[in-house]
């Protein structure tokens, strides 16, 4: 619940904070956000926008995406895609072994996008 006035929001480079008059001649300081969740949480606009816009006129599509690029289009984590792609629920390619980084298809990546739509 956030604090009743009189507050004020202050941003320093780690996070963003609010401190607040708590009504009993004290000062409370929360803080709401880290720089980190702003910029993850930007990046996932962002890519919410472009794939809302479409490629632009000229722009080819990628044949694979790393799973950085899907999460920024999905806004679900790394992580969990990490997960869904070793156990095969999602397709996608394993470079220079075990330890390799991921591709995935571009058409896997559409069916992601479009199995979320259908379910929200």
């Amino acid at each position: 619940m956030p604090p009743k006035p009189p507050y004020v929001c202050l941003m320093n480079k780690d996070a963003l904070h609010i401190v607040a008059d708590n009504g009993f001649g004290g000062i409370e300081h929360r803080t709401l956000a880290t720089v980190g969740d702003i910029l993850a949480l930007e990046q996932r606009l962002l890519g919410t926008i472009k794939a809302l816009l479409g490629k632009s006129q000229g722009e080819a599509e990628p044949m694979f995406y790393k799973p950085r690029q899907v999460a920024a289009l999905t806004g679900i984590s790394e992580h969990t895609l990490r997960r869904k792609l070793r156990q095969r629920e999602l397709e996608g390619i394993q470079q220079a072994g075990v330890k390799g980084s991921w591709l995935i298809p571009n058409e896997a990546v559409k069916a992601l996008l479009q199995s979320m739509r259908r379910t929200s």
